[in-house]
């Protein structure tokens, strides 16, 4: 399979972008537009492969009890601290990174359609 090339204007927005990504606890305070994850499917098309590879880097397996889990949480738009607490129980420390970075993968998509940068 041939890996599809990048623009290298595109490149460089999208590093953009990421630099002006919140950082800490501003990445919590960070406003999701939901309605607009929905609509560009971020959370079936980037969301769910995402989920499906750290819980095999996490638990080994690609359990789809806990990805279908997860996906029904974003779809209820759950705030991180209730995404954190139902995630504990199965990645006990774990579930805190685990947040975070889904969180910082869903503002990037989001500050990413905002610039235009979805088809």
């Amino acid at each position: 399979m041939e890996k599809k090339q990048i623009d290298p204007q595109q490149l460089a927005r999208i590093r953009e972008i990421y630099s002006k990504m919140p950082k800490g606890n501003d990445l919590f305070a960070f406003k999701l537009n939901w309605q607009m994850l929905i609509d560009y499917r971020v959370i079936d098309s980037v969301c769910k492969p995402w989920i499906a590879k750290k819980m095999v880097d996490y638990l080994g397996a690609e359990e789809q009890t806990i990805i279908d889990l997860v996906l029904r949480l974003l779809k209820a738009q759950s705030s991180d601290s209730v995404m954190r607490e139902k995630m504990e129980a199965i990645l006990d420390d774990e579930s805190a990174d685990f947040v975070e970075k889904l969180w910082r993968l869903m503002v990037f998509e989001q500050m990413k359609i905002e610039a235009g940068l979805y088809e």
